[in-house]
């Protein structure tokens, strides 16, 4: 059985070298980093309150962590001698550079790094605070970067603005040679319209086919939340998808915990510290008391058991945890159905190295048209519902 994860995301420092648009933090001072002791002190806590049958996972975060390698290097080095736990980083990556890869490549952390696709987008998005184009400033190092081994993660943020040119940005990130891209919605912009989300639609669908087209060629590439499509993913009865509050906590650089990253230096969500511990169990935090049942307002959506709805834009933009914006629900609809669309032409392909992706499975014959997956044991259907209206388009 796959070891459950505990992700403990420390945020190491405020500091950081682009001014992104849409940064979680842009309205804190860019003050406070996380000390030696208090790191020491966080990694203690992080794996006493991992369950025995899970594995830690301790990420580093901030506005740009890799300003704080020195920090990175001591918490690595240490730790690892003292525990079983595993480390990522999520970077801008424009400070990447040979002695950093290898050190991180040496002790297997995982890499996420940020880049919206092409020049103009990722600069217009991701703008440096010094002179100069900070998608140059990553440029510099891709060589390098795509050799590292655990392949490193692109992850690409949508806005509004350039919703139209999904596709491109898209293709652009797997050309420059990243194996893997998962992409995330600006989902607090207020631009977001009808004319935005028609560019969207029509953007995704088209990259939709050009990924599972090459799948299909024998191209080894990944778009996790395309994939996780063809199992039937399910959103929990209770609680969040992502796990905030549950299984995901963040550790900012002064030892005060919160659900999740998003939520760091807001006091209001504080959920305990380091030092003395959380001032309500886990298990009764308010965003684990969350049912799905009782979003009505989804009860009829065939999309509800795969929509992953994020708590921190819900209060940001309705002020309630379990409330459902337009932005998250319009993005949401078009993402999955995109993704549903590839998955099925994919299984229909039975293309080899999506089966070996899905634990080894195979698809097998389904009535006229139609394939399931099996492992051998568990029988895996895209569900009709989904499928249906997309046949006819």
């Amino acid at each position: 059985m796959k070891q459950a994860r505990y992700i403990w995301a420390f945020n190491i420092t405020r500091r950081c070298n682009l001014s992104c648009s849409y940064c979680y933090y842009r309205d804190l001072p860019e003050e406070g980093e996380m000390d030696i002791d208090t790191a020491f002190r966080a990694v203690e806590f992080a794996v006493k309150n991992t369950p025995r049958n899970s594995k830690a996972d301790i990420g580093f975060f901030g506005r740009e962590p890799l300003l704080r390698f020195d920090l990175i290097k001591q918490i690595v080095s240490s730790a690892e001698k003292k525990y079983r736990i595993s480390f990522s980083l999520n970077t801008n990556g424009t400070l990447l550079n040979p002695e950093i890869l290898t050190f991180l490549e040496k002790n297997s952390v995982k890499i996420s790094i940020s880049i919206d696709g092409i020049r103009t987008t990722h600069d217009a998005n991701r703008p440096a605070k010094s002179p100069g184009s900070s998608y140059d400033m990553l440029a510099g190092s891709i060589e390098k970067i795509i050799d590292f081994k655990p392949p490193i993660y692109a992850r690409m943020t949508v806005s509004n603005e350039n919703a139209a040119s999904f596709f491109e940005n898209a293709v652009h990130i797997f050309n420059l040679g990243f194996k893997k891209m998962g992409f995330a919605f600006d989902l607090t912009n207020p631009g977001w319209d009808k004319e935005a989300f028609e560019a969207l639609h029509k953007s995704m669908n088209r990259f939709s086919q050009w990924y599972a087209d090459e799948i299909i060629s024998g191209h080894d590439i990944s778009v996790p939340s395309f994939d996780s499509l063809a199992r039937g993913r399910k959103v929990p009865e209770e609680g969040l998808f992502c796990g905030a509050a549950t299984s995901l906590f963040s550790i900012d650089y002064d030892g005060s915990i919160y659900p999740c990253w998003r939520f760091a230096g807001d006091p209001s969500w504080k959920m305990g510290d380091i030092f003395n511990g959380f001032r309500v169990p886990p298990e009764n935090h308010q965003f684990n008391r969350i049912s799905q049942k009782e979003l009505r307002v989804c009860t009829a959506c065939t999309h509800r058991s795969y929509c992953g709805r994020c708590a921190w834009a819900s209060l940001k933009l309705r002020g309630a945890a379990c409330a459902i914006s337009e932005v998250q629900c319009v993005t949401s609809k078009i993402s999955i159905e995109a993704g549903l669309k590839a998955c099925e032409k994919i299984i229909c392909a039975r293309a080899p190295i999506f089966l070996k992706r899905l634990a080894k499975m195979t698809a097998i014959q389904d009535g006229a048209d139609g394939f399931l997956l099996t492992d051998g044991k568990d029988v895996f259907k895209l569900p009709e519902e989904e499928l249906e209206k997309y046949r006819k388009g």
